[in-house]
């Protein structure tokens, strides 16, 4: 392994992975391999939180437990902005990550503005973005 040469018809030199043989070796290189390993950790829960937060605030607003009843809406708020009902149900269950102008057009779709979603999206606790996540993992 140590005498082969890495060229850039290698496949780990396109991988979209970070180049791990470029971080291991010297202590200082491990360092920043780690640090660059719990970045990308707490990025990705980071994003994890605000799907689960937006689909909750947006479920809030919408203010439905009733799954049929919420289909239906989410086939007319689909229609209402032209956009397909599955990016739709995907932002309310937190399967996606929306585009802002995607949440705005749902948003605005339901009838409210986006000072009233940043109203329920900072009001949300902690604990009720775990219930969240929760609930929408045992459907």
């Amino acid at each position: 392994m140590k005498n082969r040469k890495i060229n850039k018809f290698d496949t780990v030199y396109h991988s979209t992975e970070p180049n791990i043989l470029k971080f291991i070796g010297t202590p200082k290189r491990t360092d920043k391999f780690i640090q660059k390993l719990l970045i990308a950790v707490v990025k990705e829960e980071l994003e994890e939180n605000i799907k689960l937060k937006t689909a909750a605030s947006l479920r809030k607003l919408i203010n439905c437990e009733d799954i049929a009843v919420l289909s239906d809406s989410y086939n007319k708020i689909a229609l209402a902005i032209g956009m397909r009902k599955g990016t739709v149900s995907d932002t309310f269950n937190a399967n996606s990550k929306p585009s802002s102008s995607t949440l705005f057009m749902i948003i605005n779709a339901m009838g409210y503005s986006l000072s009233d979603f940043a109203k329920v999206y900072e009001s949300l606790t902690d604990v009720e973005v775990k219930e969240f996540k929760v609930s929408k993992n045992q459907k």
